[in-house]
């Protein structure tokens, strides 16, 4: 996993709530193809990366990321992240290098996509990183892999038309034709 990048990432939003939220922006985000170096498996919740779960450890130990728990109504427990000023200077710096220039002007392309994704309804993207998921690692095409993702997350009747929702994210986001 870059650290780097997943602190850029993270310091180009105010935060980032939840730790599922950020997982799946940064699945969505590596199968859109920024270079991001993290495995991921299909998880309960949709694709996981302990990479990332590791990384994000490593950024709050380190005083890069600040992690702030809270409690949310429905889900119990959660994380919010946000890059602490210590962060942010260290990125400054590290960007003036060679190295930090070469990987910021890779992530560019991605800074505005994660930005989106960072805000997007978490139900939705949870779904679109499913669905991105079996239609990348499973070599599905898109209608099965909605197909999947439904069956997968036992989406009922009444909330499929978030589906469709999910599937209009996970193309834009990671592209694959139709």
């Amino acid at each position: 996993m870059n650290n780097y990048a997943l602190a850029e990432l993270v310091s180009s939003v105010d935060h980032v709530d939840a730790r599922k939220r950020l997982q799946k922006c940064i699945f969505l985000l590596q199968e859109a193809g920024c270079g991001l170096d993290a495995a991921y498996y299909l998880h309960l919740y949709g694709p996981y990366s302990r990479d990332v779960s590791s990384a994000t450890d490593l950024l709050v130990s380190e005083g890069i990321l600040e992690e702030k728990r809270g409690t949310h109504e429905l889900w119990g427990v959660q994380y919010s992240y946000r890059v602490t000023d210590d962060g942010r200077n260290r990125l400054k710096q590290y960007k003036e290098t060679s190295d930090g220039q070469r990987e910021w002007n890779n992530l560019q392309p991605f800074m505005d996509k994660f930005a989106q994704l960072a805000e997007e309804d978490l139900w939705i993207l949870e779904l679109a990183s499913t669905m991105g998921f079996f239609f990348r690692h499973k070599g599905l095409p898109w209608p099965q892999a909605k197909i999947h993702t439904r069956r997968f997350k036992n989406v009922s009747p009444a909330r499929v038309k978030c589906l469709d929702e999910a599937e209009k994210l996970a193309r834009d986001a990671i592209g694959g034709g139709a």
